[in-house]
């Protein structure tokens, strides 16, 4: 498991508790944005592509970081 520096050194069951609720949560407000970035990715216009492709690593980054902690 990866260390972030924001994580808890030896957290406690209701820290896990809080952050997997917290993870939970924020992954469910990102993925209306992910699917409309990926409906987006699907146009013809190159700027609209590549502005759907910063969204969507923007989202992975942050998933990926969530679940670091």
């Amino acid at each position: 498991m990866n260390k972030s520096p924001h994580s808890f050194p030896n957290p406690t069951e209701s820290q896990n508790t809080l952050l997997s609720s917290i993870r939970h949560d924020v992954k469910g407000l990102l993925t209306p944005a992910l699917l409309m970035a990926d409906k987006l990715a699907l146009s013809k216009d190159p700027d609209i592509q590549k502005s759907a492709q910063i969204i969507i690593t923007s989202i992975e980054k942050v998933t990926k970081r969530l679940n670091t902690l």
